[in-house]
């Protein structure tokens, strides 16, 4: 999730699988109470009940240095499946 050497965000990201609720993602039905945890059991990792989602990366962003034009960044990519 980090950017490339010298824009490191300082920020880390784990995901485990689509029904873990100790990493940092979480799931929504209807994008105000992010406790869904989604149904995996055919192991697809895939719930089409799931409407929003809600990053939690950890620790503080780093802040930027205007003198040597740094300016923290991260990269975050997911894919969905439309039915």
């Amino acid at each position: 999730m980090d950017g490339i050497t010298p824009n490191n965000s300082g920020l880390s990201f784990t995901f485990v699988n689509i029904d873990d609720a100790s990493d940092d993602l979480e799931f929504s039905l209807d994008g105000n109470d992010f406790s869904y945890v989604p149904d995996d059991t055919d192991g697809d990792g895939y719930d089409p009940a799931i409407r929003f989602l809600r990053i939690k990366p950890q620790g503080s962003l780093n802040a930027s240095d205007k003198a040597v034009s740094f300016e923290p960044e991260f990269n975050f990519e997911f894919q969905i499946r439309l039915q």
